[in-house]
């Protein structure tokens, strides 16, 4: 019987460079096999990787534009300009906001912020500045945003505007002239700098003005009291967790769970994190969800108003806000969801259509992305989809891993109003009356690179072991892998021929399997999660089986 239907894919071992590794480290070959598996390739990334601190960032001045905007920020303060910090309403949208507001005023600048709502849509619009020019303001600094704002930038600077840029979705055709740009895609073989969420690029400039103006340094570098706001925005943007982002994850989540900020505090305490170890999980399913869910149903506001409060009565109030925007943002998620299936089962050609769009008027164009994620799950393809509003339709779309959903974007960009993104993640405006071509481009584009063998969903396995090998040596080696996420997987091993005990279901309605399994002369337990349907038929095997399986502790 199989629990599922993923192909696994077993590692290759390399022989020689575990050998090389566990000569020089205190590791076992397993856990030799799984560095090598996140591209760890010699004795002294494998150091770093397990060993790393925040000395080995890299110095933030090496990023193309942070001396120009250093520069122009120390004279926009010399002059007493007025500021604009120009954020989006996602979690790294908002965290990186937050640094950068936070930073300026402490530096003494006349600054405010500006975040659009999901009805105007991501990015900069000439509606904002228009605003922004009428009301004094001359210097304009975006966060997680800008980057393909060329017309907009423009009319800016027609109109007595000036720009920082800092952002780091994919620079595309047409990025904004005249202007500085602080954007680590923008250099030359960008490496691990390139996987910086927004976030991480405000972090950078945030050093460097830190250092600029004599600030003293926190935690052994200069910026090193923003951390908890980087940790949060890198991984609720779902970038690699590794090199850069993986040091900022590791020393954020440490600051992150004694955080000083009042309205973090109070967040803590309103989802029962407080005084707990906070891990990359609790951020995307418990505290990500809760600062996203005011901009899905609302404003973005009062979640940045809760990180940038210093106020134990109002972080409370605004803790108490956003988990009531986010009951509601679950309720109509499920709806929504709910209805995506329905629509499939009636637009959906599975032989020709390798990517999933789907559009309706009765959607919210600020839950999509969520429902996009969970159809990706149960399908296991592309999906995009669009909330028809009038004349046009915004929405969202997630990809598989191995597709580059932005490359698949491009190649219908004469169609598209607006969009944005990355490879795992896409935002997009379009024309309501283009939706069905543009279903047909993107489907064009998709059929020659999507196979029937690349849509299988895959399972990849680090390592088969022994039971004898499952110990509290192979735990602690695992735990310094961490902090897991995307581009560092939790560890997925295997374990031949174990026997199955007892198979139960348990929690709600029996929808988890908890196994207890023979392997070799130990005794294990194990749950299956969302597995509970398979309970009956597991009882009744008497044979043995390849369990695949993470292991953590069980306090």
């Amino acid at each position: 019987m199989r629990f599922s239907s993923k192909k696994w894919s077993l590692s290759v071992p390399d022989w020689s460079l575990q050998y090389d590794l566990i000569s020089e480290l205190p590791i076992s070959s397993t856990t030799a096999q799984m560095l090598i598996n996140r591209g760890i390739s010699s004795v002294s990334e494998a150091r770093l990787f397990l060993h790393n601190s925040l000395t080995d960032l890299s110095s933030p001045w090496i990023i193309p534009g942070v001396n120009e905007a250093v520069h122009r920020l120390d004279h926009a303060l010399a002059k007493g300009e007025k500021i604009m910090v120009y954020g989006d309403y996602d979690v790294d949208g908002l965290t990186s906001t937050a640094i950068m507001v936070s930073l300026l005023r402490q530096l003494g600048a006349e600054v405010s912020h500006y975040i659009p709502d999901r009805s105007e849509g991501y990015g900069l619009h000439l509606s904002a500045l228009e605003q922004a020019s009428t009301q004094g303001f001359s210097l304009i600094i975006t966060v997680d945003c800008g980057i393909t704002a060329a017309k907009e930038v423009a009319w800016g600077k027609d109109n007595g505007l000036d720009f920082i840029i800092t952002d780091h979705h994919e620079p595309g055709t047409d990025i904004p002239e005249e202007v500085i740009l602080v954007n680590p895609k923008l250099m030359p073989g960008n490496g691990q700098l390139g996987h910086l969420a927004g976030v991480g690029v405000a972090f950078k400039l945030a050093q460097a003005l830190e250092e600029e103006f004599g600030l003293p340094p926190a935690g052994e570098i200069f910026g090193g009291g923003y951390l908890d706001l980087v940790a949060l925005g890198t991984i609720a943007d779902v970038v690699p967790l590794t090199g850069e982002n993986r040091i900022l994850a590791t020393y954020g989540l440490k600051l992150l769970s004694q955080t000083r900020r009042a309205g973090l505090r109070a967040l803590l305490q309103a989802t029962g994190l407080e005084g707990k170890d906070i891990t990359p999980y609790q951020i995307a399913f418990i505290l990500a969800p809760r600062l996203n869910a005011a901009g899905r149903v609302d404003s973005a506001l009062p979640a940045l108003e809760l990180l940038l409060t210093d106020s134990e009565q109002e972080g409370r109030e605004l803790a108490l806000l956003l988990n009531a925007h986010n009951e509601s943002r679950q309720i109509l998620e499920q709806q929504f969801l709910k209805d995506a299936i329905s629509l499939l089962e009636k637009e959906h050609d599975p032989d020709q259509e390798k990517i999933i769009v789907l559009s309706s008027p009765l959607w919210h164009a600020g839950i999509l992305g969520i429902v996009a994620s969970k159809m990706v799950d149960i399908y296991g393809k592309p999906v995009i989809l669009l909330a028809i509003e009038g004349d046009q339709a915004r929405g969202s779309g997630r990809s598989i891993p191995g597709f580059n959903l932005y490359h698949a974007l491009e190649s219908c960009q004469e169609m598209l109003v607006k969009s944005g993104g990355h490879e795992q993640a896409i935002g997009l405006t379009l024309e309501t009356s283009q939706i069905s071509q543009f279903k047909n481009r993107l489907n064009e584009y998709a059929l020659p690179r999507l196979t029937e063998e690349n849509l299988q969903p895959v399972l990849k396995v680090d390592a088969e072991v022994l039971p004898g090998q499952l110990d509290e040596n192979l735990m602690r080696e695992l735990e310094q892998l961490q902090p897991f996420g995307y581009g560092n997987p939790e560890p997925v091993l295997v374990c031949r021929q174990a026997g199955l005990l007892d198979c139960r279901g348990v929690g709600r309605e029996g929808k988890h399997l908890k196994l207890k399994v023979s392997a070799g002369i130990s005794h294990l337990e194990a749950i299956a999660f969302n597995f509970g349907h398979l309970a009956e038929t597991a009882a009744t095997l008497e044979e043995t089986t390849d369990l695949a399986f993470s292991i953590e502790r069980n306090y």
